[in-house]
């Protein structure tokens, strides 16, 4: 192996850095556990989150803001074509209408 990892298994095996780090996280890992069941957290961003789509699908379904952004973009498309159908037809290459 690597000096440097010879270096660093060392260094874990006089210092236990690896149990050390395990252990510290199993303990966080443990207060954040011990809040959630104290306080509902995570029951509380799933109520949250599941009241959110409600109220954004009743939301587009009264407004239809989807829908009208949509409409608002094929209109544009719409548009767009009729100008270049316009532009390509009086200046054709095809030979029907070459100056």
């Amino acid at each position: 192996g690597s000096k440097v990892g010879e270096a660093a298994r060392e260094t874990d095996e006089k210092h236990g850095i690896v149990e050390k780090i395990k252990n510290a996280f199993a303990c966080g890992w443990s207060r954040v556990r011990r809040f959630d069941e104290e306080h509902k957290a995570t029951e509380k961003v799933k109520d949250t989150m599941s009241d959110v789509g409600q109220k954004t699908v009743e939301f587009e379904k009264k407004h239809h803001v989807g829908e009208n952004i949509l409409e608002g973009i094929q209109n544009g498309v719409n548009f767009l074509l009729v100008k270049l159908r316009d532009t390509t037809g009086k200046n054709s290459c095809n030979g029907n209408n070459s100056s």
